[in-house]
């Protein structure tokens, strides 16, 4: 058991604890405070290393022309070096320039298998891009409506250009703002502080495409609303606009309740609703009407298609059967309700990539990837953990809570168990390839927030993990799952980073 020294320390069994910096965002404005308490602040951070600063002015020596020798030998000799290249390369580029490179995973090719059951089979290679696309708008000089103001520190550009080595940025929201933070300097005040006119509810960053020439956040919103944002360019695009998600009724959308960059893609990225829906996006494809399949209607059985293949090929509901059957309704316990949005060949393709119902009216709270980023756990207000094969898009397992509604969720870095917490009090340790429950572990006397593996103490026969709930405790479990260090601390939530470093 450990203890509590004061309010900046406490005791564990491993050592000492330490409060180190502490960030508060301005108080919310009281006549939004109500609606804001329903959005929960979230927190992401991110690890980038800026290069050295350049050189500082040229010398006297240089001004007046003294290495003038030196450079016109350096530019010959470049000049000499290039001419070499081009000849030996010419003819392995205009053999090579549109060979896709099918073991990257963020080409075209991947991406469309990733995520659509019409990918599963080898489809017809498409060129390799040049360059992703980046957002075109600057949050600047927007006429929008939806972004109100833009506040950044004095000096950014200078400020950035001064890094060098590892930087930490912090992301977080708080009301209606969005705030960018370096944790790493000893500054109080946000890099940068966005207004919307509506509430962000969560936020992500990609972690493959993230340098420090390119950070690319993606913001959820009570609208339904994405937006994609660059905050070193301060460049911006707005996804799903009130066209895409619940196309059928777009003055009524649902609230976006997560969103994560898959991690093997720089392009591609889901979202979860309130609506009990989980929804795949592209950023190089354009926003366009769409209507899923209504849940109350039965399922259609799949028209065979004339290829000698027939039976290997899937239905959109994301059953897994083939042609041939009746009729019937969707169970959201035994599959999911999937719809695909892809035009003939490949072409014209839009906005969503696809459309996934988990539920028929309860929330999507969460939902993470697998390690291997071929399954995404995603948990619900029902009290049901949803395991789903992302590749062909059906649902392979389903696990209940003991009580109420699950709250969160975290899958193991080696992939063997996922965390769950709930509204039961409970941290449940579960293995999906041994499909059972292996522990529920107590502690807590109000409902689990957070939970988090620490990767820092994992080894090939223990885990550790820590659990945050609204009753302001702190809790660490260590398996084997009957030993318990519980620590009290009053936060709410937290990250478990690098070296096993907490942040709340």
């Amino acid at each position: 058991m450990a203890g509590i020294e004061n309010d900046s320390t406490f005791v564990a069994p491993e050592g000492v604890y330490s409060l180190t910096e502490e960030y508060k965002p301005p108080p919310i404005h009281a006549t939004t405070a109500g609606i804001a308490a329903s959005f929960h602040s979230k927190l992401t951070t991110i690890t980038v290393k800026f290069t050295p600063p350049k050189a500082g002015p040229q010398g006297l020596t240089s001004l007046l022309g003294g290495g003038k020798a030196v450079k016109e030998k350096d530019k010959k000799k470049g000049e000499e070096l290039q001419a070499n290249a081009s000849g030996e390369s010419d003819h392995e580029l205009g053999g090579e320039e549109l060979e896709p490179d099918i073991d990257d995973p963020s080409t075209p090719q991947q991406q469309q298998q990733l995520f659509s059951p019409t990918g599963l089979k080898p489809g017809p290679l498409t060129p390799r891009k040049k360059s992703v696309a980046r957002p075109k708008h600057s949050i600047k000089t927007t006429s929008s409506s939806f972004v109100t103001r833009l506040h950044t520190m004095e000096g950014l550009t200078k400020y950035l250009g001064s890094k060098s080595g590892d930087v930490t940025f912090m992301f977080y929201n708080a009301g209606k703002s969005f705030y960018w933070m370096d944790v790493s300097g000893k500054l109080k005040e946000p890099l940068a502080r966005i207004s919307f006119s509506q509430f962000p509810t969560c936020h992500a960053v990609n972690t493959l495409t993230s340098s420090s020439t390119c950070l690319d956040v993606v913001i959820g919103f009570n609208t339904g609303d994405l937006i994609w944002f660059e905050p070193l360019s301060s460049r911006y695009v707005r996804i799903n606009k009130q066209v895409v998600h619940n196309a059928n009724q777009p003055m009524s959308l649902s609230p976006c309740t997560q969103v994560r960059w898959v991690p093997s893609s720089p392009t591609l990225l889901l979202a979860s609703y309130a609506d009990g829906t989980i929804v795949v996006y592209d950023t190089e494809r354009q926003d366009a009407p769409f209507v899923p399949h209504d849940p109350s209607k039965p399922i259609l059985p799949p028209t065979p298609a004339p290829a000698p293949d027939t039976d290997e090929q899937k239905s959109s509901n994301g059953s897994g059967s083939a042609g041939g059957a009746s009729e019937r309704m969707w169970n959201p316990l035994n599959e999911i309700l999937v719809t695909s949005n892809g035009g003939p060949d490949g072409k014209a393709l839009k906005n969503p990539v696809s459309h996934w119902r988990l539920t028929e009216k309860k929330s999507v709270v969460d939902f993470v990837f697998s390690p291997d980023v071929r399954y995404v756990a995603a948990i619900s207000e029902d009290g049901c953990l949803r395991i789903i094969d992302a590749l062909s898009e059906t649902l392979m397992d389903v696990y209940q809570a003991y009580f109420g509604a699950l709250t969160c969720i975290a899958w193991s870095p080696d992939g063997r168990y996922i965390l769950t917490g709930g509204q039961d009090d409970l941290v449940t340790v579960l293995s999906p390839w041994e499909q059972r429950i292996v522990a529920r572990c107590q502690g807590h006397l109000s409902f689990v927030s957070s939970v988090a593996f620490d990767s820092s103490r994992i080894d090939s026969r223990t885990y550790r993990f820590g659990s945050v709930g609204e009753d302001n405790r702190l809790i660490f479990v260590r398996s084997p799952f009957m030993f318990l260090i519980i620590v009290y601390s009053l936060i709410d939530s937290m990250l478990v980073g690098p070296f096993g470093r907490c942040i709340a």
